[in-house]
């Protein structure tokens, strides 16, 4: 659960749309969403233990099938309409498929490196198999009997080993990138 301290993201739609164009396009245009979920959330963990910083800045959630992006999951579920998203993925039956291009100047090279390289590694992996490689991720638990349950980075920071102190100082320097960021937006 999320402490006072913990690292917290603002979720970047354009982002994670050009984030799972990439991944869609690297599976020739069509996926199955489960397995989009599931290499989505290892980028964004990827990128969190290497970086301190996530591609997508989604909020991390534990599920029965293993760790997700909320604001992800909700999109491919399509619980409600969502203009940027819906532009550009829709979902048919159990596969996401692109429509539209969104281009991909909002990724860094580090990005589409992240993404490139865990598409090429997964490329063979079954949905199923995706489910079982993050259930062995020591951050996940079962939320059972609950649908979900928070999953702090911080948790999964320290799931990969890494020290309270750099926690610390990845919460205090997320804060002050917020803070910066509200300023600039106002």
């Amino acid at each position: 659960m999320p402490g006072a301290n913990d690292l917290r993201f603002s979720f970047d739609e354009l982002r994670t749309v050009q984030a799972c164009a990439l991944l869609i396009e690297s599976a020739e245009g069509r996926e199955n969403y489960t397995k989009l979920l599931k290499i989505l959330y290892l980028a964004d963990r990827k990128s969190l233990v290497e970086t301190g910083r996530t591609i997508t800045g989604d909020t991390f959630v534990s599920m029965a099938k293993g760790p997700v992006l909320s604001e992800v999951y909700d999109r491919v579920k399509a619980k409600r309409t969502h203009p940027v998203w819906d532009r550009y993925i829709v979902k048919d039956g159990f596969d996401v498929k692109l429509v539209l291009s969104p281009g991909g100047g909002e990724l860094s090279d580090y990005d589409v490196d992240g993404l490139t390289s865990l598409a090429a590694k997964h490329r063979g992996d079954s949905w199923c198999r995706m489910i079982d490689i993050v259930h062995e991720l020591k951050e996940w638990r079962d939320p059972t009997p609950q649908k979900m349950a928070p999953l702090s980075p911080s948790d999964i920071l320290r799931a990969e080993g890494v020290d309270e102190s750099v926690i610390a100082d990845l919460a205090r320097q997320n804060e002050y990138f917020a803070e910066v960021g509200k300023l600039l937006a106002s």
